[in-house]
C-alpha cells in the first residue's frame, strides 16, 4: 500500500495540491531516485548548453566582424585569432554545442521514459492490491469500469505528471534561472524590462488552471462513467443480445461521451484561451526589450553583439513560459488523476493480519448473539439474529427472497461487520480473530460459479497455492469432475475462458465444489450451490455436497424445501429475524412461514405431476 509521508506540520494529505500529491507518491519517486537522479544531471547539462547557444553568434558580431586585425580573445587563456578563424571556431563551436546538447536532451529525455515507466509499475501494483483489501462495502458502492481507468488512464496521467512534467518544469526553470543572471550582467534594464511581464503571465495560468483543472476534474468523472458502462454493458454481452438492446447501451455509452466531450472541448477551449494571452503578453515583452535595446545601440550603451545575445535569452526566457501555458492542460489531468487514484488509496483496508488478533484452531462453530445489519443503516436487513451451529452440523437457512439469507452467512466470514451484536466462532469474537486467518477456515461456494481464465488446476488450487497435483486430483474426483477435466485436451492444464465459458454450468459448480474440497475447511457456507441446473445434475451435485460436508459444519441457503429436509437443522428466515428453528416435523407444527413454503412446494410438486 501507498504509505504516505506527510509535510511537517500538515493534519492529512490533500490529494488536490501538488504537495500532497509528491507526498502521496514520494516512496516510489525515492525508489527510483537513481534514474531520476541522471535524468535532472542530464537536464542541468541541456540548460547549459541552451545558455551557451547565442555566445558564438555574440562573438562574431562584436569582434569577427567589427574591425580589422586580430580578434581579442574572448578569455585571457585562449589566442587571439584572425576574423576567419574566429568565425570558423565560432562555427564549430555552435556544431559542438548542438550536439552537446542534443546529447544532454536524449539523456534526459530516455532517463526520464525509464524513470516514467519503473514508476508507474509499483503505484499500479499497490491500486490493484488497496483495492482487494477495502471492504465489500466500498465494492458494493464503486464502479469496476471506473476503478479499471483509475488503474490506468489516470496512473498514466500521473506518471506524466510526477516524471515528464516535472522535468520539464525544472529544466525550463533553470533555463530562465540562469538566463536572468547572465542578462542582469550584460543589462539590468534589459533584463527587468523583460521579466516585467512574469507577474502578469503567472496570474493569468494561476486563474485559468484552475478553471481547467475544475472541466478536467468533471471531464474524467464522466470518463469513469463510459468506462464503468462499457465494462457493464461487455460482461452482460448475453442479456443484451438476448433483449436486442444493443441500440440502448449504445446510446448509454454515448450519453456519457457526449457529456465527456463537452467537458473536453470546455479544457480545451480554456486551455487554447490561455496560450493566446500568453502570447500576448510575450509579444508585448519582447516589443519592449526590442526597443529599449535599440536604442541603447543607436546611443553606443551597448553592441549589436550585446543585443542579438539579449534577443536570443529572451527567447529562452520566453520559450519557457509558452511550455508552461501548454502544460497547464497536462497539469491539471495529472492532478486530477492523482485526486482520483489517492481517494481510493486513502480508503481504510481490510486488516488482514495485525498484531494482537487471535489465531486459534477452528472447529466450525458459530453463533451469532443479536444481530443487526443494513447496507444502508436506516434500513437493516438483519433485526436483533441470534443464531447457534454447533461444530460439525449442517444448518439449512430457508426463507423468502430478501429474507436476508444471503446476508447472514456473509457476516461469518466479516464480508460485513454488524452494526450491532457479535458474531462468534467456536465462543472466539469474529473480530478479535485475525481476518485472513479466519477465512482460511472457511469455504463458500456461491450460487453464480467464480471461475477465472487460468487452468483448471488454478482454478481449484485458488488461494491454496501449495497444493500437490495429487491433492487437486483428489479434490476434482471428491467433486465428480475428475473424468471430465482428463478429457479436456490439456486436463488440467487446459486454460479457461473468462468465466468459465465453455464448461456446462454443472462442469463449472463441480469445480467450485472442488476448489472447496481443496481448501478442506472446517466451516463451509454453500449459497444455493444447485440454482440453475437441471435435475440429473443436481442428484451429482448433491451427492458432492453431502460428501463435503459429511466432515465439517455446514450452513446452505436453499430454496427447495424438500431439499432441506435432509439438513441437521433447518432455519427460516423472514424479514430479517428468525421465525423458525428446528426440524422439519417441529418446523410444520409450529412455524407458518416453513409450512407456507412446504405446502407451495407441494403444491408445485403435484402441478408438475400432473402435468407430466
Amino acid at each position: 500500500m501507498i504509505r504516505f509521508r506527510l509535510p511537517r506540520g500538515t493534519r492529512r494529505l490533500d490529494p488536490g495540491s501538488l504537495v500532497g500529491i509528491y507526498a502521496g507518491f514520494w516512496p516510489q519517486l525515492r525508489k527510483s531516485r537513481s534514474v531520476l537522479t541522471g535524468a535532472a544531471g542530464s537536464m542541468i547539462a541541456y540548460a547549459m548548453f541552451q545558455l551557451l547557444r547565442p555566445w558564438p553568434l555574440k562573438i562574431v558580431l562584436d569582434a569577427a566582424l567589427a574591425g580589422d586585425g586580430p580578434v581579442p580573445a574572448p578569455a585571457a587563456w585562449l589566442p587571439a585569432l584572425s576574423r576567419e578563424s574566429t568565425i570558423l571556431a565560432a562555427s564549430v563551436a555552435i556544431l559542438v554545442i548542438a550536439a552537446l546538447g542534443g546529447l544532454a536532451a536524449y539523456g534526459q529525455s530516455y532517463l526520464g521514459a525509464k524513470a516514467g515507466q519503473l514508476l508507474a509499475y509499483p503505484p499500479r501494483r499497490d491500486l490493484f492490491r488497496h483495492v482487494h483489501r477495502l471492504s465489500l462495502s466500498f465494492h458494493d458502492q464503486a464502479r469496476t469500469g471506473d476503478l479499471l481507468l483509475r488503474m490506468t488512464g489516470d496512473m498514466n496521467l500521473i506518471r506524466n505528471l510526477l516524471v515528464r512534467s516535472t522535468l520539464r518544469v525544472v529544466s525550463h526553470s533553470l533555463v530562465v534561472a540562469g538566463v536572468a543572471i547572465l542578462m542582469f550582467r550584460t543589462d539590468w534594464q534589459l533584463t527587468l524590462t523583460a521579466l516585467a511581464i512574469v507577474p502578469l503571465l503567472l496570474l493569468t495560468s494561476v486563474r485559468f488552471s484552475r478553471r481547467i483543472k475544475k472541466a478536467v476534474r468533471k471531464q474524467r468523472e464522466r470518463e469513469g462513467r463510459i468506462a464503468a458502462t462499457s465494462a457493464e454493458s461487455f460482461g452482460s454481452v448475453a442479456v443484451v443480445k438476448l433483449h436486442g438492446a444493443a441500440d440502448t447501451e449504445d446510446d448509454r455509452v454515448m450519453g456519457a461521451h457526449r457529456s465527456s466531450l463537452r467537458q473536453g472541448l470546455r479544457a480545451t477551449k480554456l486551455q487554447a484561451g490561455l496560450e493566446r494571452r500568453v502570447e500576448m503578453l510575450i509579444a508585448v515583452g519582447t516589443c519592449a526589450v526590442l526597443w529599449l535595446g535599440a536604442r541603447k545601440v543607436m546611443a553606443g550603451a551597448m553592441t549589436a553583439g550585446d543585443l542579438v545575445l539579449a534577443v536570443a535569452y529572451l527567447s529562452l526566457v520566453y520559450k519557457p513560459m509558452r511550455t508552461f501555458s501548454r502544460l497547464t492542460g497536462g497539469l491539471a489531468k495529472g492532478v486530477v488523476a492523482a485526486e482520483r487514484v489517492l481517494d481510493v488509496m486513502n480508503e481504510a483496508p481490510e486488516e488482514l493480519h495485525g498484531e494482537g488478533l487471535a489465531r486459534p484452531e477452528l472447529r466450525g462453530g458459530v453463533e451469532l448473539r443479536g444481530v443487526t445489519f443494513g447496507y444502508d443503516p436506516s434500513a437493516p436487513v438483519l433485526h436483533g439474529v441470534s443464531l447457534s451451529v454447533k461444530p460439525g452440523e449442517r444448518v439449512a437457512l430457508l426463507g423468502r427472497s430478501g429474507a436476508g439469507k444471503t446476508t447472514l452467512v456473509r457476516l461469518i466470514p466479516r464480508l460485513y461487520e454488524p452494526q450491532e451484536g457479535r458474531v462468534l466462532l467456536d465462543d472466539v469474537p469474529a473480530d478479535t480473530i485475525e481476518l485472513a486467518h479466519l477465512r482460511d477456515h472457511v469455504s463458500f461456494v456461491l450460487q453464480e460459479t467464480v471461475l477465472f481464465g487460468v487452468s483448471i488446476r488454478d482454478n481449484i488450487t485458488y488461494g491454496r497455492d501449495e497444493l500437490t497435483d495429487e491433492q487437486v486430483e483428489q479434490a476434482a474426483r471428491c467433486a465428480g469432475i475428475h473424468d471430465r477435466i482428463q478429457q479436456l485436451p490439456e486436463g488440467y492444464d487446459t486454460v479457461l475462458s473468462e468465466r468459465g465459458h465453455g464448461l456446462s454450468g454443472g462442469e463449472r459448480q463441480r469445480i467450485a465444489l472442488a476448489r472447496a474440497f481443496a481448501r478442506r475447511a472446517p466451516l463451509v457456507i454453500l449459497d444455493e450451490p444447485d440454482a440453475f441446473l437441471d435435475t440429473a445434475v443436481k442428484e451429482r451435485i448433491w451427492r458432492a455436497i453431502d460428501d463435503l460436508t459429511a466432515r465439517c459444519t455446514s450452513l446452505c441457503i436453499l430454496h427447495d424445501v424438500e431439499r432441506a429436509r435432509f439438513a441437521d437443522r433447518i432455519v427460516v428466515l423472514d424479514g430479517g429475524r428468525v421465525v423458525g428453528n428446528g426440524t422439519h416435523e417441529e418446523l410444520l407444527a409450529t412455524c407458518p412461514v416453513y409450512a407456507e413454503l412446504w405446502e407451495m412446494r407441494s403444491r408445485v410438486a403435484g402441478g408438475a405431476h400432473a402435468v407430466g
